[in-house]
């Protein structure tokens, strides 16, 4: 069925480019939006470390200020207490202990930042200090000890970190020397900034936890430091150094970079989960409502391509419609619809679809009566403008409900012609039966009386033409059995009366029957020597018929001096009756047609006798209406020399009784 379709390759390529161009939009869309988060969580990382920077800038700061204003608060102090000390040089560890004891330990007492302090006299011995373990100790080694010798008034030096002598604590030399009213150096008077010094510092300024304080020398060893702990390398960190130019000490205020960073990254991950959800529905939004269009667009597309087809079909019902060699109208019953086709118009002999709606409902029966099941009816017309004979309608009628209507539905045939020829053969049949069979059956007898009586007294020549009057005559005669035999069958006139028959019965008068015609052609016919109990249930005289048949093609395919064998066996209550030759077997080509009517040989003269070409097609009517059927296998000369020929085969089922009716 030829079906329109649309030219769509342009439409597919303009869907294919609207998806390439949607799909590159996401894919900008997406990267868009990865860079700017990304942009932003870079900017956002950055400032995190200014932020860090600023905050340990400041916390250096605050304790580099702390640092200096504490230290110049000592050295006021110590200066003061020192001048005291000054007024007349040092004369041992007798009088130091004697004289300045008192004092020194009141101002240990007032100065917070020191906890200790030994006064050393140009020798370097400690005439006196806090620390007993100290007196009497020479510290003319210690590089502080030295500085301070070369310091004036108000001065003083910071020295490396030391561990103290002792007390073993580490802590940070301070010395200040101790000058006479002409500038003469009397000695030194030292004490250490331990790490409760600097400790206080720190508590004083609230440095959050996480932050390590380093405090540093010009020569790089640590004063200090908080946590004690050493730095980890494995470990990167923000760090912002400030130094004390006047001690020569450097604050460094560190950070790790993991704990700067980790709100930092909290941060990042709710804004970028926050972001990709809604950037995400958005996108959603925005795919889902492109997605839409497109459906929308394919959707009117497809929408006019199903408009075209429809179109496109009708069109085609429409042609087929009114060409269909029948006619046929379909009306509803309320009248809302009727469709006529050319065919059903001339049949009616009408010019109008409503003129023909109208004739047909006088000629039906009344519409309530029809069903679904068609009715098939018959009416003469009378003549007409278009038709000067009387015709004769056959007409299938049916109900349809289609939708909310109900249909009628009705296929026209002009059969007049039809009839007029089954009547003609009718005719013909008879003349045959009535005016042909009964001369030939008597010429038939007539002459079978003559050659029985009077061969021997008529002259050679005319014995051969008695002989071939006589098969001439049998040849017709068997046509005209033929052709009456089929008009029967097509009629349905055909009467069979069912028997039931033992197989070995049926087999004895086969062979008794076709005996006398194998004998004529010089062919023998034998009975394979097996007893059947078996019983099938047929019509006795067609059953014959049909042995008849098969017989005589196999006599008539076997050589001169041949054999024609007959048998049957049981199996699975199906008896099988054969025939088999030694012919020349059947060609490929002719097997197809094989059971049709008025077949044509398929060998030439000499190896085939002649026939009506009708015989194997009453064969299988025969068999078929008894509720048998026939097939054959064949072997050809050519392919196998030694075995050839055709079996013909004849199934009927087993009757359920076994006991078979004879005679």
């Amino acid at each position: 069925m030829f079906v329109y379709e649309p030219p769509t390759p342009k439409r597919e390529v303009v869907t294919a480019r609207n998806k390439m161009i949607l799909a590159l939009i996401l894919i900008g869309l997406i990267t868009a939006f990865v860079i700017s988060v990304s942009i932003l969580v870079r900017a956002d990382h950055k400032r995190t470390i200014a932020e860090s920077h600023q905050q340990l800038g400041h916390i250096a700061e605050l304790l580099e200020k702390s640092v200096e204003a504490s230290l110049d608060i000592t050295n006021l102090r110590m200066n003061d207490l020192l001048d005291q000390i000054a007024q007349s040089p040092l004369s041992g560890t007798t009088l130091t202990n004697n004289f300045y004891s008192p004092l020194l330990t009141a101002t240990i007492e007032k100065i917070k930042q020191i906890d200790s302090l030994v006064l050393i006299d140009t020798n370097g011995d400690v005439i006196w200090a806090s620390v007993p373990s100290l007196q009497g100790t020479n510290l003319s080694d210690r590089a502080y000890f030295q500085n301070a010798l070369r310091l004036g008034r108000g001065e003083y030096a910071v020295g490396v970190p030391i561990l103290s002598r002792g007390d073993g604590r580490r802590l940070t030399p301070i010395a200040w020397p101790i000058l006479g009213l002409n500038a003469e150096i009397y000695g030194v008077a030292a004490s250490g900034l331990g790490e409760g010094y600097f400790e206080e510092l720190l508590s004083a300024n609230d440095v959050q936890s996480g932050v390590r304080v380093d405090i540093i020398t010009e020569n790089g060893d640590v004063s200090f430091s908080v946590p004690d702990e050493p730095l980890d390398t494995n470990d990167r960190f923000v760090s912002v150094s400030k130094s004390i130019p006047g001690l020569g000490l450097h604050v460094n205020v560190s950070r790790a970079l993991s704990d700067v960073l980790d709100g930092q990254i909290q941060r990042s991950v709710v804004f970028v989960s926050v972001a990709t959800i809604l950037f995400v529905a958005a996108l959603s939004l925005a795919l889902h409502s492109q997605l839409k269009s497109f459906k929308l667009a394919e959707g009117l597309y497809r929408a006019e391509r199903d408009k075209k087809r429809i179109e496109s079909a009708q069109a085609e019902f429409n042609a087929i419609f009114q060409n269909v060699a029948d006619g046929i109208v379909v009306f509803g019953v309320n009248d809302v619809l009727h469709k006529v086709n050319a065919k059903a118009l001339n049949i009616l002999g009408v010019q109008t679809e409503r003129s023909a709606v109208n004739k047909l409902r006088d000629l039906l029966p009344p519409l309530t009566d029809l069903t679904a099941e068609p009715v098939t009816l018959k009416f003469e017309l009378p003549p007409d403008s278009k038709n000067s004979d009387e015709r004769r309608i056959h007409a299938r009628i049916m109900s349809l409900h289609l939708g909310n209507m109900d249909l009628v539905y009705c296929v026209l045939s002009d059969v007049t012609e039809e009839e007029r020829l089954i009547l003609a053969r009718d005719n013909f049949i008879t003349s045959i039966n009535h005016e042909l069979r009964t001369p030939l059956t008597s010429l038939t007898g007539a002459l079978d009386i003559l050659k029985g009586r009077f061969t021997a007294q008529m002259p050679e020549g005319a014995a051969k033409l008695l002989e071939m009057a006589l098969r001439n005559s049998d040849r017709l005669l068997l046509l005209v059995n033929d052709i009456l035999t089929l008009q029967a069958i097509d009629q349905h006139q055909l009467h069979l009366k069912i028997q039931k028959l033992n197989v070995d019965d049926v087999l004895a008068e086969a062979l008794s029957t076709n005996a006398g015609f194998g004998m004529g052609m010089n062919v023998s016919i034998s009975l394979e020597e097996v007893q059947h109990s078996a019983v099938l249930e047929a019509d006795p005289v067609r059953l014959q018929q049909i042995f008849s048949n098969i017989i005589s093609n196999a006599v008539k395919y076997t050589p001169k001096g041949g054999e024609v064998k007959i048998g049957a066996s049981v199996a699975d209550d199906i008896i099988s009756f054969w025939v088999r030759d030694n012919g020349p077997g059947i060609p490929e080509s002719a097997r197809a047609q094989l059971f049709e009517r008025f077949s044509v040989p398929v060998h030439e003269q000499s190896v085939q006798a002649s026939g009506t070409g009708l015989g194997l097609a009453i064969t299988q009517e025969l068999a078929e209406r008894q509720g048998g059927a026939v097939s054959f296998k064949s072997r050809l000369s050519e392919d196998d020399p030694h075995n050839h020929g055709t079996t013909f085969f004849v199934k009927f089922p087993a009757a359920a009784d076994a006991q078979a009716i004879s005679g």
